[in-house]
């Protein structure tokens, strides 16, 4: 059965979703405080977990961001740009082997996303 959210939590994932794409996670109070609301009202889900990823990411905590993001793709585990985030902390943190494998599964479930270049 499908898991329905009441338009506010609609409109909080659609916003989670606009600051990450355009990269502005570390300067946005108000995605911080609809994350932080989210923490606790969804924790269970995907979007949630690797805005929380990517928000320990951004804040160089790579052993939280490293848990929140395999947390986020045990949920879905069809999220390419969620596998780059994880590469990325795995590197940070000396996981180079992990990073490898996390970068090879970004590039397996999207080969053509030119953004995996850029990250």
């Amino acid at each position: 059965m499908a898991r329905s959210f009441g338009s506010d939590c609609a409109d909080s994932f659609a916003s989670l979703r606009a600051v990450q794409s355009r990269g502005q996670t570390a300067v946005c109070p108000t995605w911080l405080k609809t994350l932080a609301e989210l923490e606790t009202s969804n924790p269970e889900n995907a979007i949630v977990q690797a805005s929380l990823g990517q928000r320990d990411l951004d804040d160089h905590r790579y052993d939280e961001a490293i848990s929140h993001l395999q947390h986020s793709l045990r949920l879905d585990p069809l999220q390419p740009l969620v596998y780059v985030d994880l590469s990325a902390a795995q590197d940070q943190s000396g996981k180079r082997s992990e990073a490898i494998q996390s970068a090879r599964m970004a590039v397996a479930l999207e080969p053509f996303n030119p953004a995996f270049g850029r990250r």
